[in-house]
């Protein structure tokens, strides 16, 4: 036998919490290594799987299966990376396999067919409309951030607030050349994909042909060519979303995470972790500077400032022109006979005109797609549900469907009431298709474009769109949360929120922060260049904290008026959150199960594992057809979340005997 290794330890792709022992075959003569792959046998099938730990005694009384195949000559994960990966797996208690997964582009993932090297046209061919290599000017308060930053020789969490075009990306482009300068590589996180071309163009056009774009939204060959490119040393800066955090990078100096607020951060299915709190255990792991920088930092953030565990840095005027003009319009006293719908007021309707006239453009913000919220008979009160989920049908005129937003069910519109027979049925509520035609016969000769995942599908589309909405091709922009995010568009001098409320009554403890960071977010995209902005808040609760706090920039007294309600309530950041959600077909076993998990949570972990809030049916009671219960648990300190954490990875490993789908959700974005 070539190497002295006799037994492996290797996690596979599969939602096991497992890992699972193989012995090496006598002629190997490459020394096996954690975080290179490998070719298993597991029953009937070869699959690959990731080695973990290497001399390990195997279990007695099993038949040890033999590799087929070693797949790698060196480790393809980092050794911080794996260690990375152990905490992930951990922490959030998610099956090993997924998690080492996150790391490896999808070619990587799948049994050897064919060569992988290549010529394939660079992503930056892509970018090249967002290109910018302007040289970056910062002032005074931008050079002691970024000086400050880099100073830093250990690891250290800065938080920089800087209210929107304060100039956060030319500090984190400061902050990425000292580190390159010192013969290292940085990390540049942003939350969306829609994200990418804007700020991955200013970044490249900057540093060049040393940055890569990691993204979901590109193809598999592309992913794996620019890992390469990461791996093997050419790419020093990676920009990129979620599972860019995994990144190989050598040597790695800082990593920075825009807009750490995001939800986008947080991965909805398994597993479910958030990147940016992945992004500073990295940080930790490797003893380097973590940045955060928002707009609109989350309580948890602000929190961590307070307490001392996060270096704070402010930047409180804008970079290039004056903050916009917010005005609120209360629309409970707007005269509805001079409405041309519900949901568009007089002084909404005027500001456009004369935008459109000065050779302006407008964005449009509708937290709702498609044209009507929901169908309804005036007759008798029916209105149309998904039979799959716990939810109404959606109107969508293009597409002359009532479709249901999570499983996809949808029926043709109904001319008749199945409730009553009557035919006065009527669309409620407005959708950003209904705001497109309502406009489009206000103003004829205007190029209306709708920015929502149903019309820009694509990560071709959506680059398409901002390229037009960049060189002026686009006159006023209507879009859901997409056109919040971090946009810079000089020539939009009007941005028009239309119905303010529709997230504030969300059965959801993050709810009201959620408006104020989403009012303050899409209202920073008027007036970045040299002319003026103006905000038009509609609301049906012009006295809300949250609006209130949003229209006046009042971000220190909304922060504290809001932990205050926490506070009271023992919610994040008071506490730590895991949410276990159970599921199935038959509700009678998804509740026996849910008071099941309660039980034994009680017996195993005894004391000390925080309060339970449940089980009860959640929020939305059914998705796809399956009834959903959920079980809250509030810990007080990370002892007893590990504590809760531990019980439910042994649940989890014989969750057969509950004969039910469990979910877990560690420090959860929402419970909905």
């Amino acid at each position: 036998m070539g190497v002295s290794v006799r037994f492996i330890d290797v996690a596979l792709n599969r939602p096991i919490f497992s890992t699972f022992t193989y012995s090496l075959p006598e002629e190997l003569d490459i020394t096996p290594l954690p975080g290179m792959r490998v070719v298993v046998p597991f029953g009937k099938r070869k699959e690959i799987g990731y080695i973990l730990d290497v001399n390990v005694t195997p279990p007695s009384g099993v038949e040890i299966k033999e590799v087929i195949s070693l797949i790698d000559e060196r480790p393809i994960i980092p050794q911080d990376v794996l260690k990375l990966i152990r905490w992930l797996a951990e922490y959030y208690v998610a099956p090993i396999g997924e998690v080492v997964s996150l790391a490896v582009p999808p070619l990587l993932r799948e049994l050897p067919r064919q060569s992988l090297k290549r010529d394939f046209p660079h992503v930056s061919e892509r970018l090249s409309q967002f290109l910018r290599s302007e040289k970056v000017e910062l002032n005074e308060k931008q050079k002691r951030i970024a000086r400050e930053i880099t100073s830093l020789t250990t690891h250290k969490v800065s938080l920089i607030f800087g209210v929107t075009g304060s100039g956060k990306t030319e500090v984190y482009i400061k902050i990425i050349e000292e580190v390159l300068d010192k013969g290292k590589g940085a990390i540049l996180l942003i939350p969306e994909i829609s994200l990418a071309p804007q700020l991955a163009g200013r970044v490249m056009g900057y540093f060049g042909s040393v940055v890569s774009v990691y993204h979901s939204g590109l193809s598999s060959r592309e992913r794996y060519l620019e890992w390469e490119k990461i791996r093997g040393g050419s790419s020093r800066i990676v920009v990129g979303t979620r599972s860019a955090i995994f990144s190989p990078i050598a040597e790695l100096g800082v990593i920075i995470v825009d807009e750490e607020h995001d939800y986008a951060y947080k991965q909805e299915d398994s597993p479910r972790y958030n990147a940016r709190d992945v992004a500073i255990m990295r940080g930790k792991i490797e003893n380097i500077p973590v940045v955060l920088g928002s707009a609109t930092p989350s309580l948890e953030s602000f929190t961590n400032v307070k307490k001392g565990k996060y270096l704070y840095f402010e930047l409180k005027e804008r970079h290039l022109g004056k903050a916009p003009v917010v005005e609120i319009v209360d629309m409970r006293k707007e005269v509805r006979s001079t409405l041309l719908n519900p949901y568009l007021s007089v002084t909404l309707i005027s500001a456009i005109a004369k935008t459109l006239e000065e050779g302006k453009q407008v964005i449009l913000f509708l937290n709702r797609k498609g044209f009507a919220k929901f169908t309804i008979c005036r007759s008798c009160g029916y209105i149309s549900k998904c039979p799959n989920c716990s939810i109404s049908l959606t109107y969508h005129k293009v597409t002359a469907r009532l479709s249901c937003h999570y499983c996809g069910y949808h029926i043709p519109p109904l001319s008749t009431c199945p409730s009553c027979g009557g035919v006065d049925i009527d669309e409620v509520g407005a959708g950003t298709q209904m705001i497109e035609d309502v406009l489009a016969s206000e103003f004829p000769s205007s190029r209306i474009v709708r920015f929502d995942r149903d019309f820009a599908r694509t990560d071709k589309k959506k680059s398409e769109i901002l390229g037009q909405m960049k060189s002026g091709e686009i006159d006023i922009l209507i879009g859901t949360q997409m056109v919040t995010k971090g946009h810079d568009f000089p020539n939009v001098t009007l941005v028009g929120i239309i119905l303010a409320d529709q997230l504030i009554h969300f059965p959801d403890f993050r709810a009201t922060e959620r408006t104020f960071q989403l009012i303050t977010q899409v209202s920073g995209r008027a007036g970045r260049g040299f002319h003026p902005g103006r905000v038009i808040i509609q609301t049906y609760s012009p006295s809300h904290i949250s609006i209130v706090s949003a229209a006046t920039g009042d971000i220190d007294g909304f922060v504290g008026k809001e932990l205050e309600a926490r506070r009271e309530l023992n919610y994040p950041p008071y506490s730590r959150l895991v949410n276990i959600r159970v599921s199935g077909n038959v509700e009678e076993r998804v509740v026996k199960a849910a008071h099941k998990i309660v039980s034994r949570m009680k017996d195993v972990c005894k004391t000390g594992f925080g309060e339970i809030l449940g089980p009860a049916p959640a929020p939305i009671r059914m998705i796809r057809g399956k009834i959903r219960w959920q079980i809250l648990v509030k810990c007080q300190s990370v002892s007893q979340l590990n504590k809760v954490a531990c019980f439910l990875r042994e649940e989890l490993k014989e969750r057969s005997r509950y004969g039910v789908e469990i979910s877990v959700d560690v420090d959860p974005i929402s419970t909905i």
